[in-house]
């Protein structure tokens, strides 16, 4: 029996934005990403985008499986990127 004591894990937030189009590569990438992840960490997947579709968040979210998914709808307002001297 050993002494020490097991260190919780260290968990790692990974923020991705993406719109409905890349929900494919999306998948791939995080499947790739939690298939080589060290046993000694923990993932936090946070999902930033313009309007997934509540399939797509499936989706993504039975790929990640047991670490933990966010997904936050960012406003209108950030789906064109701003230029100067537009309005």
């Amino acid at each position: 029996m050993s002494n020490t004591a097991q260190s919780p894990k260290q968990v790692i937030p990974i923020f991705f934005t993406f719109d409905e189009n890349y929900v494919v590569p999306a998948i791939v990438t995080v499947f790739s990403l939690l298939y080589h992840a060290e046993a000694s960490h923990d993932y936090e997947l946070h999902v930033l985008h313009p309007g997934l579709s509540a399939k797509a968040q499936r989706e993504l979210q039975r790929v990640v499986g047991r670490f933990p998914a966010g997904f936050v709808a960012l406003s209108r307002h950030f789906q064109r990127p701003h230029r100067a001297g537009m309005s």
